[in-house]
């Protein structure tokens, strides 16, 4: 089946109501009071794609007499139909092309990005590019953002008609301190208001990697790993490089006093396990993070904030309170259960293929890579 489309510019109110909330997203960050509508902005902001590309077309599923979910085949005919529907949908939220083809642009500037640096390139994200000898780009980077910036302002005048307010309003946003953040324009991450200045990274892979940073002489990290937060997986970093558990609750890294039984226990079980100290007994951070983040550690379940479901197929009748006082009998034979988990930081190879795509041909050698790990 072949279905084709009309290539063109998306509707001017869903492109101006994208950039709004990108602008309030840039202008509102830190500012006092305006904290729902920041949080409105940016949720909307990181969830338009994945609203955009929902695909209409899903398979079927029925319960057996155990209440098992079995999947149905949906023929050709009916998954053809349901396209059909979907589109011709009043209510419909967009066309699921519209996600693909605006975000193809996205990973268009990504991979320019990539070939710019070549084998310089350390590790990657879906928006950034991690990369050392960082001077040695940054005038290459510096066009680049000239050549959006004139894009942008070419797109907002002949494709949506927006007056030059407009379009120094919606794509050339300005943060609370009167910075200039035209969208889509490559940024430099190498300093940070509340950390410093970066001084190093680590990464196993896309989405799996830390930040070393430093300010007034104190070095601090910052986690990103997909599937954990950066504040659980962060604090169960610290938890196991202090000395003792003492060190844990004088560093507020947890408070003792909001913690059950089970908690308390799984610290002093963890702690100091990733600890690394120099000559004179002191606490190497940078050394200790590296170590734990390279051990591939297990992180129990007491510090990962994650559930996981069971599923019990052969569930007996039983009887339950609610918070109100009412008694309930359920008879329903599958019951799922949600437990706490533990979350496994472990490392993933990458392919020689992808590493000749992503360097352009060129195999990376590790080694060979001025500042890859350090400067």
């Amino acid at each position: 089946m072949v279905v084709t489309y009309e290539l063109a510019p998306l509707p001017k109110s869903l492109v101006k109501l994208i950039l709004e909330c990108y602008r309030d997203k840039t202008s509102l960050k830190g500012v006092l009071g305006a904290e729902v509508k920041y949080n409105d902005a940016k949720i909307f902001v990181n969830t338009i794609y994945g609203k955009q590309a929902q695909f209409p077309v899903h398979d079927k599923y029925e319960i057996d007499e155990f209440g098992h979910p079995v999947k149905v085949v949906t023929t050709f005919e009916e998954k053809e139909k349901q396209l059909q529907e979907a589109n011709d949908k009043f209510s419909r939220t967009t066309y699921y092309l519209w996600g693909v083809y605006t975000a193809s642009y996205g990973h268009m500037f990504l991979y320019n990005g990539m070939q710019i640096v070549k084998n310089d390139v350390i590790f990657c994200d879906t928006d950034s590019i991690k990369y050392a000898n960082r001077r040695k780009y940054q005038s290459m980077f510096e066009d680049y953002n000239y050549q959006n910036e004139d894009w942008l302002r070419f797109v907002g005048k002949h494709w949506f008609n927006f007056t030059d307010d407009e379009i120094n309003e919606l794509y050339f946003p300005m943060t609370k301190d009167g910075e200039i953040k035209p969208i889509g324009n490559w940024d430099c991450e190498i300093y940070d208001n509340k950390l410093g200045n970066m001084i190093g990274t680590v990464s196993k892979r896309s989405k799996c990697y830390i930040m070393f940073y430093e300010k007034e002489g104190e070095i601090d990290v910052k986690f990103t790993v997909a599937g954990i937060s950066k504040s659980a997986i962060k604090n169960y970093c610290l938890v196991t490089i202090c000395k003792n558990e003492q060190e844990v609750y004088d560093k507020k890294i947890f408070d003792k006093n909001k913690m059950n039984k089970d908690k308390q226990e799984a610290i002093r079980r963890e702690v100091g396990k990733f600890r690394i100290e120099d000559e004179n007994g002191n606490l190497d951070f940078i050394a200790s993070v590296i170590n734990f983040f390279n051990s591939d550690p297990i992180i129990p379940c007491e510090f990962t904030n994650k559930m996981t479901k069971l599923v019990n197929y052969e569930q007996k009748p039983h009887t339950y309170i609610d918070a109100q006082g009412n008694e309930y009998t359920m008879t329903n034979t599958t019951a799922v259960y949600l437990i706490p988990c533990s979350f496994t930081l472990n490392t993933m190879d990458v392919t020689d293929i992808l590493e000749e795509f992503l360097s352009g041909n060129i195999i990376i050698d590790e080694e060979e890579i001025e500042g890859s790990y350090f400067g």
